[in-house]
């Protein structure tokens, strides 16, 4: 790396000394290969003029400055995390975190009571190690110029609860990171949430926006309150009609209005945030269009509140557990391996309210609701397969086949789409 100059060196009292502090006349020894260096420094500090730094008297042709600049960042890092030990002082640490996607700040020796370099934790040793009285590791600082750790190391830092502080280094001007007021690492594998009790991940939280908009019917001022969540509420943002109970009375005491109204589109009731002038609600259909995006990019006032946590590992597990319907095992005299084969999917059935069973007919496949038209019994997805099974003589199974009409299971093709009842009632009409 060109932009690697010679920074940290000894002193004769094995003192590490940077190169901006160095003092003419005083000898300097190279931290790797232990050989004299010599001080340099620009005259005038213009355009162009290299940084103050060390260069070897003889260089040995197996040091790099990559392995100084690792060993000086080690090194001040550690002697700075020691001083704060032996005086009692918090060190600030501040990060972004990519567990729940906020910035984090913190005191990095909260639980530390001391610090070793280069300690063997069985499959890894990492750069510096802060652990508590009793020995226990808490936080493995790693400082990367060329390699960075591997994955089975990343591993076990997560199953030991091991917190991972990395710093990338690009340049010996990279040093400043390990004096700095507040220490600014480039990742850090850790969260302040509290952890799953059935994953031991970390939580994410849930987050109530309280969105200052307007009544899409007389135009005064309408509070409204939606929910940031996890897949159970749509993986995205979810209104009233999917908050708990403690959220309803948060929203609540934060003036919305939430009452439960009627949908002409969804033909159902549900709470929603009204209108406290006119009565009018904000529906599902057009709350992310009318007030949550305008919020996100700043054209409306909002507020948020944290309300709680939630995993989203296992929040996705029951979402995608939900999807797969259960196979009840039955003793047929199989054997047993043939028993524990992977669940088959089964999509779930389109609900059909009763009031359209009169109107509308039914997919021949898939039962999805259509115009009923004897002469086109399949929508546009299943249309093209059809043809393709007919070509090749493929019959699909009877739980893919229902009346045009009815929509109940029965042995139906593109020319008998109906059963025998529909048939002398339907079936010469179209």
């Amino acid at each position: 790396m060109r932009d690697i100059l010679y920074t940290v060196a000894y002193d004769e009292a094995q003192e590490l000394v940077l190169a901006m502090n160095a003092v003419k006349g005083v000898r300097y020894y190279c931290p790797e290969c232990k050989g004299e260096m010599i001080p340099r420094r620009s005259v005038e500090q213009k355009k162009g003029a290299k940084r103050p730094h060390y260069a070897h008297k003889v260089k040995s042709p197996n040091c790099e400055p990559e392995s100084v600049l690792h060993f000086g960042f080690k090194r001040l890092l550690s002697q700075r995390i020691q001083k704060n030990l032996d005086n009692q002082e918090a060190l600030p640490i501040k990060w972004h975190c990519a567990t729940c996607d906020r910035e984090h700040e913190g005191n990095l020796l909260k639980k530390a009571a001391r610090v070793e370099e280069e300690l063997s934790l069985g499959p890894c040793r990492p750069d510096i190690v802060l652990s508590t009285n009793v020995g226990c590791p808490v936080w493995a600082l790693e400082v990367v110029v060329t390699h960075a750790p591997e994955e089975g190391v990343l591993t076990y830092y997560r199953q030991q609860r091991i917190a991972l502080a990395r710093f990338d280094l690009k340049s010996d001007t990279d040093l400043e990171k390990a004096t700095a007021s507040v220490l600014l690492p480039d990742h850090v594998d850790q969260c302040v949430n509290p952890r799953c009790p059935g994953c031991h991940r970390f939580q994410r939280q849930v987050v109530l926006w309280i969105i200052e908009g307007g009544c899409w019917k007389c135009g005064c001022v309408m509070p409204i309150a939606v929910v940031e969540g996890g897949e159970s509420r749509g993986g995205t943002y979810a209104g009233p009609e999917h908050f708990t109970d403690a959220e309803l009375k948060i929203a609540r005491d934060h003036g919305c209005l939430i009452k439960s109204k009627y949908s002409k589109t969804q033909k159902r009731s549900y709470p929603a945030n009204t209108c406290k002038d006119c009565g009018a609600f904000a529906g599902e259909f057009h709350m992310f269009t009318q007030y949550i995006a305008p919020a996100r990019y700043g054209e409306l006032k909002h507020e948020k509140l944290d309300v709680g946590y939630y995993c989203e590992h296992c929040d996705t597990e029951a979402m995608l557990n939900a999807e797969w319907s259960d196979v009840e095992d039955e003793d047929d005299g199989t054997d047993q391996w043939l028993k524990s084969e992977p669940r088959a999917y089964k999509p779930p059935e389109p609900e059909i309210p009763d009031w359209q069973k009169a109107k509308v007919g039914f997919c021949i496949r898939c039962r999805t609701p259509i115009v009923r038209n004897k002469y086109k019994p399949l929508c546009a997805n299943c249309f093209y397969p059809e043809t393709v099974r007919e070509r090749e003589g493929l019959v699909p199974d009877l739980e893919h086949q229902f009346c045009h009409r009815c929509g109940e299971n029965h042995e139906t093709t593109r020319w008998k789409p109906f059963c025998l009842n529909c048939f002398f009632i339907a079936g010469g009409r179209r």
